[in-house]
């Protein structure tokens, strides 16, 4: 695609704008990206990854939501200790956060617990995201 160059690119553009329609509740968002066949396929095919941390690590606490792997996106990343900087969120604008964006990762989770609040659960599809997040627009699938 000439308007991204690379078409991973490209990938990671689309399945961004699709997880952006559902925040923000975006109908006409979510059409044009679920229009793109490639998109459709790639939407089908990945999944919800959850993460609990375990506790033994005081240094290393983490939990997040991932939608897809490699080229996925965190839906939330709540890291404290030593990964505090790696917190994400996405908020109910639809912008993606993360507490690197500040040179002290305190100041950067700014934010973080008004944070959209995504339902999903490991293993979760696309469609089961939508349906749990934005129910109006599950008549797309």
């Amino acid at each position: 695609n000439a308007e991204y160059g690379d078409p991973s690119l490209h990938k990671m553009a689309t399945v961004f704008n699709a997880l952006k329609a559902v925040v923000t509740q975006d109908a006409a968002l979510l059409q044009e990206a679920l229009g793109d066949p490639a998109t459709r396929e790639i939407l089908q095919e990945m999944r919800v990854r959850a993460c609990k941390d375990n506790g033994q690590n005081v240094n290393y606490v983490y939990n997040y939501t991932r939608f897809g792997e490699e080229g996925g996106f965190y839906l939330e990343y709540d890291g404290r200790g030593l990964v505090m900087d790696e917190t994400t969120w996405w908020t109910p604008e639809g912008a993606v956060m993360k507490a690197s964006r500040c040179k002290d990762p305190k100041e950067g989770r700014v934010g973080f617990e008004d944070r959209f609040r995504w339902v999903a659960n490991n293993g979760d599809g696309f469609q089961a995201l939508v349906s749990a997040n934005a129910p109006g627009l599950a008549r797309f699938f």
